[in-house]
């Protein structure tokens, strides 16, 4: 399977203090990250959360994944500003789908096609597919792959 956009994919109801609410959770639970070490140099970086405590506004986008995907964990990235470092151009080694739920996220792939993901955009991307995400605004997405890869 290939790289497929969907646009309009779903209605988003998803607010900063319900992402600022995960990430209390998810921060006193142990359960994240960064997407790179913060430098002096650098600014604030993106920020990986990977508890399983979901704000009741992502319930509906996380239960169409499962139904629709049969994916059954998701990770939240959380980016402040434009400049928040993503992981940068990577591929995974499982399959992903994301959903945006703030903001605008730009993928670029080695192909040479970009997406734009905006709140309730999906995009599907195989294993093994390099992609580079940007931050284009402030953001939240949601990423959604299976635990068993």
């Amino acid at each position: 399977m290939s790289v497929t956009h969907l646009p309009c994919w779903t209605q988003v109801d998803i607010h900063w203090d319900q992402v600022i609410e995960k990430i209390n959770g998810d921060v006193q639970d142990g359960f994240w990250g960064y997407s790179n070490d913060k430098t002096i140099d650098e600014i604030l970086p993106t920020i990986i959360l990977e508890g399983n405590n979901l704000p009741s506004s992502f319930v509906p986008i996380a239960q169409k994944v499962y139904d629709e995907f049969g994916f059954d964990i998701v990770d939240t990235y959380v980016a402040f500003t434009p400049q928040s470092r993503t992981f940068g151009r990577h591929c995974d080694d499982q399959d992903v789908f994301i959903v945006g739920a703030i903001g605008a996220t730009k993928y670029k792939f080695d192909d040479g096609k970009k997406y734009t993901i905006w709140p309730g955009c999906g995009i599907y991307i195989p294993a093994g597919v390099y992609h580079e995400p940007i931050s284009c605004t402030p953001r939240v997405v949601l990423s959604f792959s299976n635990a068993n890869g």
